[in-house]
């Protein structure tokens, strides 16, 4: 027997996973947000979304989201791909194969999500620079694919694999 890896990369997945959509409450005002990963998921990020309303103070807002490992360090990070001025109400979408487009008429900025595997205690922080006395986050969604670490999870390492092994993977349940 010839012992094949078995886990999740960055592009294909195998192993049991279920998508779910998440809603995250507003933060405070002039606040941004964070989602850290619990312990019983390997989780991917599909799609995040989120409205920005600021105020009518004078100031040019930009959004930060950066993902973070379980000691804090930046692995990957997206700037906005323009500022967002005084007293608009913006949607931002973050999404696979997004090409950055800030539509100043119908209110939306999009963006590419960053196609990293979130492991235990990862983290998703979306911050706000030259944030105004009222400007609020809010309807926040993060769309996820979730993989089972648990006991019923996909094993994850080096394995020994047979016919049986592979055609049991291969069938399902």
């Amino acid at each position: 027997m010839t012992p094949v890896l078995h886990g999740l990369t960055s592009e294909f997945a195998h192993g049991r996973a279920f998508s779910e959509v998440v809603p995250r409450a507003n933060p405070a005002v002039t606040a941004g947000f964070t989602y850290t990963v619990a312990s019983s998921y390997w989780e991917r990020l599909a799609a995040v979304s989120f409205v920005l309303t600021s105020d009518g103070n004078a100031a040019n807002r930009s959004v930060l989201l950066t993902v973070k490992d379980g000691s804090g360090v930046a692995l990957d990070a997206v700037p906005p791909a323009a500022v967002q001025v005084a007293s608009k109400v913006y949607t931002y979408v973050y999404a696979r194969n997004a090409t950055p487009v800030n539509d100043t008429l119908g209110l939306v900025n999009v963006q590419r999500v960053p196609r990293i595997f979130l492991q235990p205690a990862f983290s998703l922080v979306v911050t706000l620079t030259a944030a105004q006395a009222a400007d609020q986050i809010s309807a926040i969604r993060l769309y996820l694919e979730r993989f089972d670490t648990g006991p019923e999870g996909l094993p994850i390492g080096m394995l020994a694999e047979n016919m049986y092994v592979s055609e049991y993977e291969r069938i399902g349940d």
